[in-house]
């Protein structure tokens, strides 16, 4: 007969064989080789609601030192429905049209030679935003209490769209 603590132990691993069983997708990215307006990556996400909250993390590796879009979100209704953004001196995190900056250390400025980590969170009932670097976070800051990110969006990763979908700029 078999205790609780062996069926938890049999069902923990497996759990975890789906998981180790997966392909692995390490040394997979997208690379953006050349300035262009066409390298880009397009997502459609099927949201069900509009969303209320969200959190957008990811890694990135670059040597750029001009602007740059992480994460551009649109809907019909704005073409910043949700963008994450570099610009020489910020980081851009907008909602719902709008935006708002967050001022990093020198140390942590996103122009490293190693891969870096950005997180964004953001919530509807505060309007709070919260921005980690390389898992340090950056002072909260509020932007767009009460709105609602709209569900008929087209996510581009690599550009910024000043349109629904388009309007692209090397």
């Amino acid at each position: 007969m078999e205790t609780p603590t062996s069926a938890l132990l049999l069902l923990v691993l497996i759990s975890l064989s789906g998981v180790l069983s997966r392909p692995s997708l390490d040394g997979k990215v997208f690379v953006f080789p050349t300035v262009s307006s066409d390298a880009y990556v397009v997502l459609h996400p099927a949201l069900k609601e509009q969303l209320q909250h969200f959190t957008l993390c990811l890694r990135f590796f670059t040597d750029l030192t001009r602007s740059f879009s992480f994460v551009s979100v649109a809907s019909q209704q704005h073409d910043n429905e949700i963008l994450l953004f570099k610009r020489p001196e910020a980081y851009e995190v907008c909602v719902g049209g709008r935006c708002i900056d967050f001022h990093a250390p020198r140390n942590m400025d996103g122009t490293s030679s190693h891969w870096g980590n950005i997180c964004t969170t953001w919530d509807s009932t505060t309007g709070i935003v919260q921005l980690w670097l390389d898992g340090q976070p950056l002072p909260r800051k509020g932007v767009a209490k009460g709105y609602k990110v709209q569900k008929d969006v087209v996510m581009m990763l690599g550009q910024d769209q000043d349109s629904y979908g388009g309007s692209l700029d090397a």
